[in-house]
This record gives C-alpha cells, sequence and structure tokens, in this order.
C-alpha cells in the first residue's frame, strides 16, 4: 500500500497512448474510492506531462441519476401532503442534478443521515432503473453524457462490472485492459453477468402496483381512468 502501484500503471499506459492516439486503455478497479482516487489524485501528478491525453470514469447506470425519473416525483415529494423533509430532499436532488456531473456517491454521508427521505427518493430516480436504449437521449441523460465522455477518452476508469459489459464500440478501440485489485475480479465479473432479485425491489414494485397510504398506485390511477 502506498508504494505507487497504480503510478506504475498509470505511466506506461500513458506513454503508450502517446505514440497510438486512436487507441484506448481500460482500467478496471474493485472499488469506487480507488476510482476516484485515480481521476482526483494519481493522474493530476503526470497530467501536465499528458496534456492530449483524456480520462474518463465510467460508472454503472445505478450510480447516476435520470432526470426524467426525478421530474416524475415531483407531485409525491412536493405536494400538499409531504413532509417539509420530503420536499427538501426533492430540491436538493434538483440542486445535485443541476450542479455536480450526476454521480450519485458524491452524495455527502451527512445529506443522507439528515434528510431520512433521499433514501427512497435515490432509488426511484436512479438511471438503471429507467434509462434503456430506446428511451436514452445520451445529450440529455447523465448516463449518456458520461457514456459519451468515455468514448471520446483513450484511459477509461470503470469497475470490474462494468468491464465485463463495456459497448463493443469502447472495447474494440481498447488495447489493453489493466485489472487493479484483481483477487476481486473472477467474482466480480461472475455477479455482473447474473441476475440479483432483492425484497426491498420486489417491495417497491408492489407499493408502486398497489400504492400506498401516501402514494397512489398503478391499480388506484387506472381506476380512476375507469
Amino acid at each position: 500500500t502506498g508504494i505507487g502501484k497504480t503510478l506504475g500503471y498509470l505511466i506506461p499506459a500513458a506513454l503508450y497512448l502517446e505514440r497510438n492516439s486512436t487507441h484506448k486503455i481500460v482500467i478496471a478497479t474493485s472499488t469506487k474510492n480507488l476510482q476516484a482516487q485515480i481521476q482526483d489524485k494519481d493522474w493530476p501528478l503526470i497530467e501536465r506531462r499528458f496534456p492530449n491525453i483524456k480520462i474518463a470514469t465510467l460508472k454503472g447506470k445505478s450510480n447516476y441519476i435520470c432526470h426524467r425519473a426525478l421530474a416524475r416525483q415531483y407531485s409525491h415529494y412536493m405536494g400538499a401532503g409531504s413532509t417539509w423533509q420530503e420536499k427538501a430532499a426533492w430540491i436538493y436532488m434538483v440542486l445535485f442534478s443541476h450542479e455536480t456531473e450526476g454521480d450519485l456517491e458524491r452524495i455527502p454521508y451527512g445529506i443522507k443521515h439528515w434528510l431520512k427521505p433521499i433514501f427512497n427518493l435515490i432509488q426511484d430516480i436512479r438511471a438503471d432503473k429507467h434509462c434503456t436504449k430506446s428511451l436514452c437521449v445520451p445529450e440529455e441523460c447523465v448516463y449518456g453524457k458520461h457514456l459519451l465522455n468515455a468514448k471520446a477518452a483513450q484511459i477509461i476508469i470503470t469497475n470490474h462490472h462494468k468491464a465485463a459489459l463495456l459497448s463493443p464500440d469502447i472495447l474494440d478501440c481498447s488495447r489493453a485492459l489493466i485489472i487493479d485489485e484483481a483477487e476481486k475480479f473472477g467474482d466480480n465479473v461472475r455477479h455482473a453477468l447474473s441476475i440479483t432479485i432483492k425484497s426491498g425491489d420486489i417491495r417497491r414494485l408492489l407499493n408502486r402496483i398497489n400504492g400506498t397510504p401516501k402514494r397512489k398506485g398503478f391499480l388506484q390511477i387506472i381506476k380512476g381512468v375507469l
């Protein structure tokens, strides 16, 4: 720990890309903390030496906000029967979506602890719950913008899960995959290629269908229309 392993592969990668500008190199880590370290701490140490090389971080859709989903939550969180915490949570997420790159990991723990409703709101507006190829407009979608940045970059920092699911237009230009925290790579890839259904996901789906004391469900809405 702390002996410069990251720079040990970043510098050779940058030197290679300096001579092969149309190629890409993918760096896959197991933890989000290491992705942030590479982007925010390690790369800036050598960035001036390689001014023409673009670097981007690409996480899974579950890490990003969906603007359209947030807009759809307006009536629930800002309605007449909403608590001040629910209203504050929705307003905070609107400001967050405009002032940041939409990475949910950037929300401070203190905010989540203070505004309890923000946890359920985050679950409802995650891009993986709403973003599909048919619905996504990359220029307007948070995940789409990060994906476009990754396609334009030469060094792409991602995670083990995402590395197994990268699009062909990125993989076809990639000449190397650098696996950091490699002891976890096999398990993470197997998990990425499997489907996990959690009890919380089922509960939220049933609440959307049946409704709750504070929120109409699909069945109630359909009955109202009929």
